[in-house]
């Protein structure tokens, strides 16, 4: 019954949610998770069934690109919640059982965003509660691991009050203790979450969103001169520039590459510049990559992708496997898709991008989306703005999308800067530093309609944002020590079990 419990209650909470206010089911399917894990084997499975349920559930929105993926992300991410319960047995040797289930927790779904070739950020707990961002200091002051946390942490101090209250185990005056130390954290979080500075200077930023469909793609690129091409791209763009008020940044999403001549062609205004995703290809391989020119299409600087796709953009693993065994896949995924095998590679920091007035600011390419020290890193060196460029139309429309909504939140609180988002066909919106939504365009939509475009006046700070808290790294390596606690509790048994003593004393 609580694995049956957890399991619909994450579900139900995972962005966009059931109905509305769902996300706030994210506390009892964690509190019915931890309640669950009592010290059986079977807990260990029921675990991993709820992660792979939990998992499957909400990356239902990957059936349009194959189910396979759909398949190995929730069969393979079921180990994440199984080690979240074993671990936290362990670390709960060493301190209380609702810290060390917050701990596990945070390290097990950052461990699931980072691992190489396989990261998978999404389905995080502290996404659930995007649509209140007033309760999401925690992510203010110490980024998404510190949210995850104390999500964490405030659902298992919930159960043991009870199991104290009903069983006395653990003690009621233990668990009231650490229940009042979380409860003030929290309330901290949300009382005083840390104040962006001000803003003093506008940027008027336009961001186009031409609505294509994945079966739109082709010939979107294989004839320059393609009407569906002039209809979502060009032409609004036109319009928009012989407009009483041009914007300062137009931006065009990922994958809507700037062709040869284009540039000059728009009637780009002398104060207006444009960002645009498109390819940058050398020696060693592709690189996603937004690129930003002038009125006449001189180009003045590009950020490049550095978190790739798993599978989509990059095998996973690929560069661990010897060379003969690298070129049968070739071969293999030729034969079978009639496309060359990915070779995208990922990016690398590059300087500063700016406006005319020059606001510098920094670009995310889709899935940079995701993690927090991409977008950290611009913000330290100085953005004070951040342009998210993806294409999500191959979502289809899906629960993903809110996803990728809850993320942008996320980073606006961590980096105490606005975000804007341009998108193929999906969530093109606006979020400003406190981490509201303040505008967007109509998401999804609807099959076959045209073009969408989205200005806002993005109010900045001259001064530049805060400096990022010192809590975020610090956060970060408590709950890596709390996984080695965890690990080094285990050796330590696995140790006795296998000692001559212990063997004698049970042969005897």
């Amino acid at each position: 019954m609580r694995a049956l419990l957890a399991l619909v209650c994450l579900c139900a909470a995972a962005p966009p949610g059931w109905f509305p206010g769902a996300g706030l089911l994210v506390f009892p399917g964690w509190m019915a998770f931890y309640a669950m894990g009592e010290r059986s084997k079977r807990s260990l499975l029921l675990s991993y069934l709820v992660g792979v349920g939990h998992l499957l559930v909400f990356s239902l929105s990957l059936r349009h690109v194959a189910w396979g993926a759909v398949l190995a992300i929730a069969l393979l991410g079921g180990f994440y919640y199984l080690l979240t319960t074993w671990l936290t047995r362990s670390l709960a040797r060493f301190v209380p059982g609702a810290l060390a289930f917050g701990l596990i927790l945070a390290a097990a779904c950052w461990a699931r965003a980072h691992v190489p070739d396989l990261h998978y950020p999404h389905a995080q707990p502290v996404h659930c509660l995007y649509p209140w961002p007033a309760l999401l200091g925690s992510v203010r002051w110490g980024s998404e691991i510190f949210g995850n946390l104390l999500v964490g942490m405030s659902a298992a101090v919930a159960v043991d009050l009870y199991r104290s209250w009903r069983g006395a185990r653990p003690g009621w005056r233990r668990s009231v203790w650490i229940a009042g130390g979380t409860g003030a954290v929290i309330l901290s979080t949300v009382v005083f979450p840390g104040s962006a500075p001000p803003g003093d200077q506008s940027v008027r930023i336009s961001l186009l969103e031409p609505r294509l469909q994945p079966e739109d793609f082709r010939p979107f690129y294989e004839d320059p001169d393609a009407v569906l091409r002039r209809k979502r791209v060009i032409e609004p763009t036109r319009v928009l520039m012989v407009g009483p008020d041009p914007p300062d940044l137009m931006v065009w999403p990922e994958s809507v590459n700037v062709l040869p001549g284009e540039r000059t062609s728009l009637g780009l205004p002398t104060g207006t510049r444009l960002l645009a995703g498109t390819v940058r290809r050398d020696a060693s391989g592709s690189r996603v990559i937004a690129l930003l020119t002038d009125n006449q299409g001189r180009q003045l600087g590009y950020h490049e992708k550095q978190r790739l796709v798993a599978g989509g953009e990059r095998v996973p693993f690929l560069d661990w496997l010897p060379d003969v065994v690298v070129e049968w896949i070739r071969a293999q995924f030729q034969a079978a898709m009639n496309q060359p095998l990915p070779d995208t590679q990922p990016g690398a920091p590059r300087p500063l991008l700016e406006t005319a007035d020059g606001v510098p600011f920094g670009a995310l390419i889709c899935f940079d989306n995701a993690f927090p020290e991409v977008a950290e890193d611009l913000v330290r060196r100085g953005a004070r703005f951040l342009v998210v460029i993806s294409n999500e139309s191959w979502y289809g429309g899906g629960d993903e999308l809110a996803q990728m909504e809850a993320m942008t939140v996320c980073r606006a609180l961590e980096c105490r800067v606005p975000l804007v988002r341009c998108t193929v066909d999906g969530a093109t919106l606006v979020v400003d530093q406190e981490g509201r939504v303040v505008d967007r365009l109509p998401s999804p939509a609807r099959h076959g309609e045209g073009p969408g475009i989205l200005s806002v006046d993005l109010t900045v700070s001259s001064a530049g944002p805060l400096a990022l808290p010192w809590l975020h790294p610090l956060i970060r390596w408590l709950v890596l020590l709390g996984v080695l606690l965890g690990f080094g509790s285990r050796i330590l048994v696995w140790c006795r079990l296998l000692s001559p003593g212990f063997q004698r004393g049970k042969a005897a």
